[in-house]
């Protein structure tokens, strides 16, 4: 399907002006960004009743919200405080889901009920009111809408008197200048203004010519719509019909630049009937689809799965119905965007159920790093449901650099990481050994790092050795450093508006804690960002970034710079890594039923239990035998009562682990 945006262009205007927008259908809009299906979606779990219950305040985009207790009694009251950016005011405010009411003292004031509370605001723009000069003399003015929000383009429409022509169009005293349709736009600045405009009399001859032209453009684009074509399309062109009638001569153009401001019209409104009935041929068969998706969901449903897990997934099932067709891009991209939410829906089930089935702590680790690694893949694929695996993840062990940031790949593709160590024989053929039996000819197997680390001939011994029915996908992702390797894996993780993770690529402690939180992760050294670095995010398009340790792991130059890009950036960065592992966790996991504890003077645990510590959805929290103190008083604050430790009891004992959520027993 051709690119629309010029289409898309011309319409806002043709039917703003027309004020006929509301009657096209809505199918016209992209994709929605929508939380249904993601980890964000499922908010399940159960608490026994507490003396004190907390109260959780969700961050807001344009305000900041505060509340003057976190802890009460049911009963107690506590008063929430939002605080709106500038140009923008309160829109709502939900306090478990329900929308909370101003009080006679004109505030937000909650009783607390005997449950923990979540609160949400929402900010909106603020309005601005476009006044009309009422001193315009031979002609008239109008405006698409008198009251816009600010950072709002609207249309300004000047009317001159019979024989006149525009001459000047002003918004707030600052000449207006008309676009390639002739059409004066003004975005609304965050006050109140006023319009205004000058008429003078113009060449009869031109105005006549003008006049003509104005009409064989109409005509034009009524021959345009068919007898075939639906009420959208017939839509389209009275609309179009109508802007044209009512584009007036501009006197600072000729003849011809005002005629070529209507061919421009006709132009982009013939295509934008092409791009639209394009979009009509595709709109029965993407209904269709969506039909079958829904089916899909639904039968995801388990009768093992909980109550709300099942009522949650009826409701994801009925919402995917909702999907609206992009039509800047193929119908196949567009049937893949919905596939994708779909998927986004199976993750979360599988999550949700993940956390359910674990009942009860677990170790996962094996005789060495290696054989703790397919244990843990083991363990993702049992509480994932999957008999052969999507993806996976190939690194050396031996080194940790490459797998730090190949977490985020794992997630996006489903795929657990396992360790190899190409240099040994032995380690090879167990690795192959469980990429045979776990894999099939759908499995795309990724490499990651150059030969150095993973070498040719285990990539060549991958392919040959496998059964001819069950050849892989396989993917290398490397760089001339791990640097560069870090956002090769990025690239293919096709990040793209996401919140981002900085953390240094000189040590593994910092980024091990970080890699369970679900976000992409740039590792860094030394002062200053690379130049493909600094491009990288640049192109990311987030406003939100954060940083996984102190000074000493990212430096405040490098802090410095991320501010010249993102909205905000957070640092994340404790007296020693276990407590920066721990303050990582409080900030993405604020409560967690589970607790991941992984060995923290050693990458290898850690890295590979990542993938299966987001399916669960918990924290890594660094801890040895002597350091065990700040991963429990975590575990106390965010209410976890179950842990999977990764690694043996020589890193860390069954009685530290125990002590973490104060189990009686090691299961």
């Amino acid at each position: 399907m051709a690119n629309n945006k010029s289409w898309k262009k011309a319409a806002a205007f043709i039917l703003a002006l027309t004020m006929v927008c509301s009657s096209v259908p809505a199918s016209f809009g992209a994709l929605a960004a929508d939380t249904r299906g993601t980890d964000k979606g499922v908010t399940l779990a159960a608490g026994t009743e507490k003396t004190k219950y907390t109260v959780q305040v969700f961050e807001a985009e344009n305000g900041k919200v505060s509340v003057d207790k976190t802890e009460l009694e049911k009963g107690e009251k506590f008063t929430i405080t939002p605080a709106a950016d500038d140009g923008y005011e309160v829109d709502k405010i939900y306090v478990n889901g329900e929308q909370a009411a101003i009080n006679d003292q004109g505030r937000y004031e909650v009783e607390m009920p005997g449950e923990d509370v979540a609160v949400m605001v929402e900010f909106k723009k603020i309005n601005y009111t476009v006044t009309i000069d009422d001193k315009v003399k031979n002609g008239k003015l109008s405006v698409q809408e008198p009251v816009i929000e600010w950072g709002e383009e609207f249309a300004i429409i000047p009317a001159p008197d019979e024989g006149y022509a525009v001459k000047s169009v002003t918004a707030d005293g600052q000449a207006v200048e008309p676009n390639e349709y002739g059409v004066y736009s003004y975005t609304m600045p965050k006050k109140n203004i006023t319009v205004s405009a000058e008429f003078e009399q113009a060449d009869s001859e031109a105005l006549k010519e003008y006049e003509k032209h104005k009409e064989n453009a109409k005509s034009a684009i009524n021959a345009l719509v068919t007898a075939d074509d639906d009420e959208g399309a017939k839509i389209i062109a009275e609309g179009a019909v109508e802007a044209i009638d009512g584009c007036a001569y501009i006197s600072t153009f000729t003849l011809e630049q005002n005629k070529a401001h209507i061919d421009k019209m006709v132009n982009d409104i013939k295509q934008t009937l092409e791009q639209y009935r394009e979009y009509k041929k595709y709109a029965k068969d993407f209904s269709e689809y969506l039909e079958q998706k829904r089916k899909q969901i639904h039968e995801m449903q388990n009768e093992d799965y909980s109550v709300d897990l099942n009522e949650w997934i009826e409701v994801q099932a009925d919402l995917i119905l909702d999907t609206e067709y992009n039509t800047d891009i193929s119908f196949e991209d567009n049937k893949k965007a919905v596939d994708d939410i779909v998927e986004d829906i199976r993750k979360s089930i599988i999550r949700q159920n993940a956390n359910d089935i674990l009942t009860e702590s677990v170790r996962i680790f094996g005789n060495d790093r290696y054989e703790t690694s397919l244990k843990t893949a083991d363990r993702f694929m049992q509480d994932n449901k999957l008999e052969k695996l999507p993806a996976l993840v190939i690194a050396t062990g031996r080194d940790y650099a490459d797998a730090l940031s190949a977490s985020y790949l794992a997630r996006v593709k489903n795929a657990p990481i396992i360790l190899t160590d190409t240099n040994n024989d032995a380690v090879v053929d167990t690795t192959l050994e469980y990429i045979h039996k776990n894999c099939d000819k759908n499995t795309k197997v990724y490499i990651v790092g150059g030969e150095g680390a993973v070498s040719y001939l285990f990539q060549k011994k991958l392919t040959t050795s496998a059964p001819i029915e069950q050849q892989y996908d396989v993917v290398r992702l490397q760089g001339d450093d791990r640097y560069l390797t870090n956002l090769e894996i990025l690239k293919e993780a096709g990040v793209k508006n996401e919140e981002l993770i900085v953390a240094s690529g000189s040590d593994f402690a910092d980024a091990v804690s970080a890699s369970s939180a679900a976000r992409p992760m740039l590792l860094v050294s030394g002062k200053t960002l690379t130049a493909e670095q600094q491009a990288f995010v640049k192109e990311l398009g987030s406003e939100k970034a954060y940083i996984a340790g102190g000074t000493g792991a990212v430096s405040a130059d490098i802090e410095t710079q991320l501010k010249g890009t993102f909205k905000q950036v957070t640092r994340l960065g404790g007296k020693n890594r276990y407590e920066t592992s721990t303050l990582i966790a409080a900030e993405f996991c604020p409560r967690t039923d589970v607790i991941a504890l992984a060995y923290g003077l050693n990458f290898p645990d850690g890295i590979a239990g990542a993938p299966l510590a987001m399916l669960y959805g918990a924290p890594i929290v660094l801890a040895t035998d002597n350091d065990i103190s700040q991963a429990a008083d975590y575990a106390k604050k965010a209410g976890a009562e179950k842990y999977v430790v990764f690694g043996g009891t020589a890193l860390i004992s069954d009685k530290s682990a125990k002590s973490v959520t104060a189990e009686d027993e090691m299961n």
